[in-house]
């Protein structure tokens, strides 16, 4: 099997379309996990069958194989390549460099992408206060509440019940009825509640 498995990578770089298609078949079908540095050479490919191929691969195998290879990934100006990272995030091993990773998508030109590098960092208690500020300010309402879910500073939060989104609202009252607020606070609360009706169910 090993020795199929290692002519199969090595026709990858075949010049005959079918070898290729064949060779790719086979190490999917064997679960090659050893194979998927050899698939970068597709990452590029005028065929789009190839780049998903590649993307696929990456997806399947890096993340426990070689997450070096999804640094790589990340890095490059590519929506593919970067949702491809995204969604597996949680399946690195390594917190640290899931962490990583996901700073390299933070970026990115889509909004789901970065959702998700945001929701990996915060999940994983990996993200810093200058991350989390940054995150409470961001124009994407989910990002916002992502950060306000894990805001403890109570005049942060009540500053969260005038957000123009009802997610985050909801959130920001949610978190500071959990919290022992002094009378002034709690009153502010208790009139955003009053007076919000996406709050009025809490």
């Amino acid at each position: 099997m090993a020795a199929s498995i290692q002519s199969a990578i090595a026709k990858l770089k075949h010049k005959d379309v079918r070898q290729r298609r064949r060779a790719v078949r086979i190490l999917f079908d064997s679960d090659a996990y050893e194979s998927v540095e050899a698939f970068s050479i597709y990452l590029d490919d005028d065929d789009v069958w190839f780049r998903n191929k590649a993307i696929e691969a990456y997806r399947r195998w890096a993340p426990k194989h070689a997450p070096h290879l999804l640094e790589d990934l990340a890095n490059r100006d590519d929506i593919d390549g970067h949702r491809c990272v995204a969604a597996v995030l949680d399946a690195i091993p390594d917190s640290k460099q899931a962490a990583t990773l996901s700073r390299l998508l933070l970026d990115s030109s889509d909004d789901v992408v970065v959702r998700r590098a945001v929701n990996q960092l915060i999940s994983a208690k990996e993200a810093t206060n200058t991350e989390l500020q940054r995150f409470q300010s961001s124009e994407d309402h989910v990002v916002r509440s992502y950060a306000t879910a894990v805001n403890s500073r109570v005049s942060e939060l009540l500053q969260s019940l005038q957000d123009a989104h009802p997610d985050v609202r909801r959130q920001a009252a949610s978190s500071l009825l959990k919290m022992k607020l002094n009378d002034v606070d709690s009153k502010a609360l208790q009139s955003a509640i009053e007076h919000d009706d996406a709050l009025w169910k809490l």
